[in-house]
């Protein structure tokens, strides 16, 4: 009778790298574009309408008022265009 082999022992898989953060990447690829300077002031907001400046919000909410006219009350910008009270910015 003879006896069944023994499978050999696993052998073990080396480690894989830590993967680095995005954040820290991204610190990384900045620091690389400006060398020995570090960015230290705050960071612009990703989305131009988390903006605080008065006088922006002010235009982007004209903007958007006047599109609406615009789109929903097209009669009225053809009245406003025949009377002369339209401006000209608005005319276009």
């Amino acid at each position: 009778m003879t006896m069944p082999r023994a499978a050999p022992p696993p052998t073990p898989r080396p480690a894989a790298p830590p993967r680095p953060r995005r954040r820290a990447a991204a610190a990384q690829a900045a620091a690389a574009s400006t060398p020995g300077r570090r960015s230290t002031g705050p960071l612009r907001p990703v989305n131009p309408f988390m903006v605080q400046d008065p006088k922006q919000k002010a235009r982007r909410l004209a903007r958007a008022l006047i599109s609406d006219m615009l789109v929903y009350h097209p009669e009225k910008r053809q009245q406003g265009i025949r009377d002369g009270t339209l401006p000209p910015a608005v005319q276009g």
